[in-house]
């Protein structure tokens, strides 16, 4: 069965607007959620085992829905589940808050991720759906602004709690904005869709190739902000500033990397920066443990950061453009192995410190830093001028 895709855009550089502020939101919710967790904590009177497997209920919600969520961002088309996830994800902001005990929490928390996780499927389907209208690279961009959008949230949540804001009344009005935003921003949203094309991603060598660079990413974005401060000031005896500092730095370098990162990739290709960024974040993470010192170690998970920005955007994009595979079941099989790799990151460095120390689990991201840059041929489909294209094709 052969698939058509239909889309419809109705001005590009509206569209892109419209993409970037579901980004925005999409980071933003989260960035105001994770600072009243204390608070739910508190209330709930969990201990922080329980409240971890409370928690775990948005990450298995989101692992959950994304393969569904490709398919029915195939058939119902990018705006129509941008719209109904963001609207949903907003709406659960109080909801958690307000939940009355662990097993509700749970569950709210499960929905809570699964609208993230449908909400990301689709606007990262979007974003590549504008980038073929423009003909030029944006991802990295719409990356950014997520970015942004978790760092105004962020921002905003430590100002509600400086001014002594009541915290319901605070994420009504978040929840409220940032529904009426996307509400705005829907008429512009692309309408993409596929139709004749498989519901789920075919496992094809390109895609698994992708699908393992995206783990491998995810997992090394996640180990620099679980474990960069533990290592800075348990193993090499950092100040309580210093240790903050490694992820600090980590986040600034990839944020602004992200902004860059469209000029970037238009000048190298996807190939090309894919690999160059894997093996610059080997080597700034290889600085941080072969050279035992502080400031040292900062310079290389800063190093990381320009590193890994471009590989998630590039890969986004390229499992959206996989040949026999809809760019929503692409993007989905592509970003489930990354939060696979977000997930299983934190605990396998753990139980590797145990065995051996944190800076031999810490190796183990070296080496999948390595592994991404073998499999960069990969992400060749995320522009249609790569450069490497030809030869990789040939």
């Amino acid at each position: 069965m052969t698939a058509t895709h239909a889309v419809t855009i109705p001005s590009p550089s509206r569209s892109r607007m419209a993409v970037a502020t579901a980004f925005f939101i999409n980071g933003s919710v989260f960035a105001v959620w994770a600072p009243q967790i204390p608070s739910v904590q508190a209330r709930l009177h969990l201990t922080p085992g329980g409240l971890g497997l409370t928690l775990l209920g948005a990450a298995l919600g989101a692992v959950a829905v994304m393969p569904p969520a490709g398919a029915v961002t195939a058939r119902l088309g990018t705006r129509m589940v941008v719209t109904a996830a963001a609207l949903l994800f907003c709406t659960f902001l109080p909801l958690v808050f307000l939940a009355p005990s662990a097993p509700v929490l749970f569950g709210a928390l499960v929905i809570f991720g699964a609208s993230a996780a449908s909400m990301d499927v689709a606007m990262n389907t979007a974003g590549v759906a504008v980038e073929d209208a423009m003909g030029s690279p944006i991802m990295s961009s719409l990356h950014g602004l997520w970015s942004f959008g978790s760092l105004a949230g962020a921002l905003a949540a430590t100002a509600a709690a400086g001014l002594a804001v009541p915290t319901l009344p605070f994420l009504v009005g978040c929840a409220l904005l940032l529904a009426a935003a996307i509400l705005v921003a829907r008429p512009a949203l692309p309408a993409a869709r596929s139709s004749g094309s498989p519901a789920f991603a075919p496992i094809t060598r390109p895609l698994l190739a992708l699908a393992i660079v995206c783990f491998c990413s995810f997992l090394a974005e996640g180990s620099v902000a679980d474990w960069s401060a533990v290592y800075l000031r348990r193993t090499l005896g950092a100040t309580a500033v210093l240790g903050a500092g490694g992820f600090a730095a980590f986040q600034f370098t990839m944020t602004s990397g992200r902004l860059l990162g469209d000029r970037v990739t238009k000048a190298l290709g996807p190939v090309r920066l894919v690999r160059a960024g894997a093996l610059v974040a080997a080597g700034g993470l290889s600085l941080a443990l072969l050279v035992p010192i502080p400031v040292t170690a900062l310079v290389g998970f800063a190093a990381m950061g320009i590193g890994l920005a471009n590989i998630v955007p590039i890969v986004f994009s390229a499992g959206g453009r996989t040949p026999g595979v809809a760019a929503g079941p692409g993007i989905a099989a592509v970003a489930t192995a990354g939060y696979f790799g977000m997930l299983s990151g934190p605990p396998s460095i753990g139980f590797t410190a145990d065995a051996v120390t944190l800076r031999g689990g810490l190796a183990l991201v070296v080496v999948l830093c390595l592994i991404a840059a073998a499999l960069a041929g990969a992400a060749r489909h995320a522009a249609r001028s790569d450069p490497e294209d030809e030869t990789a094709l040939s």
